[in-house]
């Protein structure tokens, strides 16, 4: 059974980056078809400075076929779709916010909001990054502030045929900007920018994003100037230092709940659906919760706590400010030996199980 605290499930409206490791899981599950259909394979990755110099350029379609799965840029709710339309629809108990749980040797016990409680013989706990569960089994975490905010949004603005196969970003001093096509004409963008920087206030937050990226390459500014100011998000982005186990008794997290990491690798999503195929898997597979939690850990921990600080680190990079030393990243990163670069794919894309 799965609850879910919001009374109907609500994607953000957002896009999302669903890179091989990703798809590789959406494809044992039998719905990468849909996904690659209603989304947007993409061929290219880019990253340029604001004055258009290159920064590294990735071929996508070697990644292919290397991996076996592009990078596929998709609506959040077409995701989740593609999801429920696997389970049946009784599955699923919506409106029920999770507040705690008590275990004992015979099972775990959930309590709702409403007053309600669940019982089960295990309980996964995948309530995000501000999980009420991991605080339960790990009251000792504490969420790191990264010092930068998140914009993003979708808009109905169509990219230009050139750009429709690539997801871009545009590295400035202290801020990016990301886009890619979602298909059916529509785009997404996020636009990452340091604390000191934050255009935060009162007002429209398209127009103090138009101000803020008002020195950035086409098509920045149309991408913004098309965006309804109801659906910018402005998220902060927060990690935590990994954690050594992700279980107590017979409760376990997965994806943020576990492993909260930056948005600076598009391997959020992914890792959370490795966990979730890697743990049913185990649980299948093992005779016992404690041996099925254990093995997941042993399969998951390292690669995603890789993930969680090549991220940290690939914001550090990104999100400078000196101008000097954007300038000497920008020289490094575009030198960079091409078998650094294949370790590095091979590191999030490659599958541990």
């Amino acid at each position: 059974m799965v609850y879910e605290a919001a009374d109907e499930p609500q994607p953000a409206d957002a896009g999302i980056w669903i890179p091989p490791n990703g798809m590789d899981v959406l494809d044992r599950l039998g719905v990468a078809d849909r996904i690659c259909e209603r989304g947007v394979p993409l061929e290219r990755t880019l990253v340029e400075d604001v004055a258009g110099a290159t920064i590294f350029d990735l071929d996508l379609t070697a990644v292919e076929d290397t991996y076996g799965h592009t990078i596929v840029s998709t609506h959040r709710e077409e995701l989740q779709a593609a999801l429920l339309g696997e389970i049946p629809d009784s599955a699923v108990e919506t409106g029920r916010q999770c507040t705690g749980v008590e275990q004992d040797e015979a099972s775990a016990t959930l309590q709702f909001a409403d007053g309600g409680t669940a019982s089960a013989d295990v309980v996964v706990g995948a309530d995000g990054v501000e999980s009420d569960l991991r605080a339960d089994l790990f009251p000792e975490v504490s969420l790191r502030d990264s010092g930068s905010v998140c914009y993003a949004a979708t808009t109905d603005v169509e990219l230009p045929a050139s750009s429709r196969r690539m997801d871009r970003a545009i590295w400035g001093r202290g801020k990016r900007f990301g886009y890619s096509a979602l298909g059916d004409g529509r785009s997404y963008w996020f636009a990452p920018i340091n604390g000191s920087l934050d255009p935060v206030g009162g007002g429209n937050p398209v127009e103090r994003l138009a101000e803020c990226y008002a020195d950035f390459p086409a098509p920045v500014g149309e991408l913004i100037a098309g965006t309804d100011p109801e659906r910018v998000a402005r998220v902060e982005m927060r990690d935590f230092d990994p954690i050594e186990e992700w279980s107590r008794g017979r409760v376990v997290l997965a994806g943020d709940a576990a492993h909260a990491m930056l948005p600076n690798l598009a391997q959020g999503g992914a890792q959370a659906l490795e966990d979730g195929f890697a743990l049913a898997k185990c649980l299948d597979e093992r005779a016992s919760h404690r041996r099925a939690f254990e093995t997941y850990e042993e399969l998951r921990l390292d690669k995603a706590r890789e993930m969680v600080e090549q991220s940290r680190q690939r914001g550090k990079v990104a999100q400078l400010e000196n101008g000097i030393l954007s300038r000497v990243r920008n020289v490094i990163l575009g030198n960079l030996p091409e078998f650094v670069n294949e370790k590095f794919e091979t590191d999030m894309y490659e599958m541990t199980f």
